[in-house]
């Protein structure tokens, strides 16, 4: 698989057998994570590679309760208006269900990419890494899911790096669960090259 076919073919994945993914596998991932470019080369990422089933869904409960607080808050209503009363009733079903997030708890492996805050790109940098990491997962035949963990979510986050024991000058840029997939998804539709490209200036067409 070359690398435009696999940035093509690559899908969100949120349901996983559960053979178990090989070592070999884990390492090759990593490591073209690890390749991924960095400002002053100053490598910011370290990912932290979790396979205990309780760690998951401890995380998996401090996202659910997260998404929770955010539906209730003042800009998650504001947010969540535009899809209108049936998307935030489904999206309230999907938490209180134990649905939400599950593959965070279903998935054999999860990923966690932290970055170093020494570094001014570490988020730069560790969505690269991250990025790096997804397509190496597909071309090796396993899906993944690069998953929100609260964007502004202080809460979340602290709970999640207290978990991991997490020193204080890293942040988390990343969770991807991880494993063999269970289904294939159909490609989502995507903006035409014209709509999204300038030549030169903003809003000068690109013909």
């Amino acid at each position: 698989m070359n690398i435009i076919e696999a940035i093509k073919t690559r899908r969100s994945i949120r349901k996983f057998n559960q053979r178990v993914v090989p070592e070999n596998l884990l390492r090759e991932i990593v490591d073209a994570a690890r390749w991924a470019p960095s400002g002053d080369n100053a490598q910011p990422w370290v990912f932290v590679i979790i396979k205990d089933t309780q760690l998951k869904l401890k995380i998996q409960s401090f996202l659910v309760d997260g998404a929770m607080r955010y539906i209730k808050s003042p800009k998650g209503k504001r947010v969540l208006k535009k899809y209108g009363q049936n998307m935030r009733l489904k999206w309230i079903k999907a938490i209180k269900s134990g649905t939400y997030q599950e593959h965070v708890s279903k998935a054999p492996v999860l990923i966690v990419v932290l970055g170093n805050t020494k570094s001014i790109y570490y988020v730069h940098d560790c969505c690269a890494a991250t990025q790096n990491l997804i397509l190496a997962a597909h071309a090796l035949g396993l899906g993944s899911c690069w998953i929100d963990h609260g964007i502004d979510d202080e809460l979340t986050e602290s709970q999640i790096r207290n978990l991991l024991n997490v020193p204080n000058d890293y942040r988390i840029v990343s969770l991807i669960s991880l494993g063999f997939p269970q289904e294939k998804p159909e490609p989502r539709p995507r903006k035409e090259i014209g709509e999204i490209s300038f030549v030169n200036e903003y809003g000068k067409k690109w013909t």
